[in-house]
């Protein structure tokens, strides 16, 4: 039948248009243009309103863009698309878990069953998935037991990330002795992971790893220079995907200026992160340490 090969040609056509407007979007992206790669995305659903990954991305430069709301409608219709998959789970957990910081802590409650339930749903779904057990690890760590908290909890997923990562398990262990309030065996676990991630990731998606591993530096007077590093590379290949702004960045490098007492380079780093946000409280009170160096 003729009409066949006509078919062909039409779908040709469709997903070569869809797949021209994902690569320009991607291009704005990597060119840190979220206002365009948005704009591409959002023309695009008009003629194609289906097409998961465009809803991702805009879902995902939303979370960028703390439209937490927003970031969760364009993650709810990947989940009534396919509730299976572990991503689309860990994208809505996350969301949700996002929005539970930005609002009162007794509001932030009534989140909690919600963000559990997805993101306990990507890790059981998927074995493997990292960020899915990291998050997990960091809610029962953070939730007062009346709430849920848990530290054994926290151990289990760290204990499965050890299948799976062993630096994502040394950071977890870390994270849970420091929380238990045996630092001295915390920063051994830490000392581990630097051992393990002896230079930063290039992989854009694991670009949040720079500024964490930065963040233990920094927090813990451990491995300066390296936490220096980190957050060097994490500030020169901040993307979309990063949801510790730049402030963030310059703020934790000045706390490892500050460890090592070189009080000019501290001040010119807290200054740069105030000037990103004025209103920067934590970087206001670092401040006042660097002027009493």
């Amino acid at each position: 039948m003729k009409f066949y090969p006509v078919i062909l040609l039409l779908l040709g056509s469709y997903f070569a248009q869809a797949q021209a407007a994902l690569t320009t979007a991607h291009g704005h992206l990597q060119a840190n243009e979220t206002y365009q790669a948005k704009a591409v995305l959002t023309t695009h659903l008009e003629s194609h309103p289906n097409d998961l990954k465009a809803i991702s991305l805009l879902g995902d430069i939303a979370i960028f863009e703390n439209k937490y709301d927003a970031a969760l409608s364009h993650y709810k219709y990947l989940l009534a698309s396919n509730a299976e998959s572990a991503d689309y789970n860990f994208k809505y957990g996350g969301a949700l878990g996002l929005k539970a910081l930005n609002v009162s802590k007794i509001q932030a409650m009534v989140y909690v069953p919600e963000i559990k339930k997805y993101l306990e749903k990507a890790a059981e779904l998927d074995p493997t998935h990292i960020k899915s057990r990291r998050a997990l690890v960091e809610l029962y760590l953070q939730l007062p037991g009346i709430f849920g908290g848990s530290i054994t909890k926290a151990r289990l997923y760290a204990g499965e990330l050890k299948k799976v990562s062993a630096l994502q398990a040394a950071i977890s262990q870390g994270f849970i002795m420091k929380e238990s309030g045996t630092e001295e065996e915390a920063k051994l676990q830490f000392k581990k992971a630097f051992s393990l991630m002896k230079s930063p990731d290039s992989n854009p998606e694991n670009n949040y790893l720079n500024y964490e591993m930065g963040k233990i530096a920094a927090e813990n007077n451990i491995e300066p220079l390296k936490g220096l590093k980190f957050l060097d590379f994490y500030i020169t290949n901040y993307n979309y995907r990063d949801i510790h702004t730049l402030e963030w960045a310059y703020y934790r490098k000045a706390q490892i200026q500050t460890h090592l007492r070189n009080k000019l380079a501290a001040q010119k780093l807290i200054n740069k992160a105030l000037s990103l946000r004025e209103n920067f409280e934590e970087a206001r009170l670092e401040k006042k340490k660097i002027q009493q160096l």
